[in-house]
């Protein structure tokens, strides 16, 4: 793990100006298609939210010269796509599940001013856990969860590609029905549904302590100041939060 750090780009669009978020946000879009051709050469990962949504990567820094990312994910919000006129990744997608599942995805967003829509999980094909023993994807999605937490939310939404068993990843996370299997209408391999309600705060604990060296010296690229009607949570403010609910609430709710 010496080699590898996490970096958080959030809302691309309102930085533009500084230097470092162009060449990441650059970097994220090569190596996202480059990963996305492994589940179907047809996709293309590149969209307008990638401009005001929040990523997650993990750098690989051996090489000083050229660090590259060896993993990602991706955090859209609802507010923020109304705001730019864009649809959310489950908003275009969901139509092509089956109408039992719509209609659970219906009666999960009521009541929620805000949806948080987990996407576009990625791992480089020489970093993946079976190749390394590195769970990259659990830092990603302790790193992702911590976020959304830090955002004053306690929920998010997704679809996991069953072909390379990534619900694995997503459930620890939180509360959620499993087996809610659908073909995916972009990516064509099946895709697990997932309403995640509430957060697991154990889990989150423990991967704070387990994770700890990866938070402390993360890259954090946020906008100063956020919109008016956004704040975030610091590292520290979030550890005690997570401490004082540490509670396992997806048993609770099962």
């Amino acid at each position: 793990m010496n080699n590898l750090r996490l970096v958080i780009l959030d809302y691309p669009k309102l930085n533009l100006g500084l230097s470092e978020v162009r060449k990441t946000f650059g970097d994220i879009l090569a190596t996202k298609q480059v990963n996305f051709d492994r589940a179907s050469n047809r996709y293309i990962s590149m969209g307008p939210l990638d401009m005001i949504s929040t990523h997650f990567l993990i750098y690989d820094q051996s090489n000083i010269y050229m660090p590259k990312i060896v993993a990602g994910i991706r955090l859209c919000y609802s507010d923020r796509a109304k705001h730019h006129n864009v649809p959310l990744p489950i908003e275009e997608y969901i139509s092509y599940a089956p109408v039992e599942y719509q209609k659970k995805f219906d009666k999960f967003r009521k009541g929620k001013s805000v949806i948080v829509d987990n996407n576009a999980l990625f791992v480089d094909p020489h970093y993946t856990y079976s190749q390394t023993g590195l769970k990259l994807s659990e830092i990603l999605y302790f790193a992702l969860v911590q976020f959304i937490v830090r955002k004053g939310h306690g929920h998010w939404v997704g679809a996991t590609n069953e072909r390379f068993k990534a619900s694995r990843w997503g459930l620890p996370t939180g509360f959620a029905e499993k087996n809610l299997v659908f073909t995916h209408p972009k990516v064509p391999d099946p895709h697990m549904l997932l309403l995640v309600e509430p957060l697991n705060y154990q889990w989150l604990n423990e991967c704070t302590e387990l994770y700890r060296g990866v938070i402390d010296n993360r890259v954090e690229i946020v906008p100063k100041p956020y919109p008016i009607n956004e704040t975030l949570m610091s590292v520290e403010e979030v550890t005690e939060f997570i401490k004082q609910n540490d509670v396992d609430e997806s048993k609770m709710a099962a």
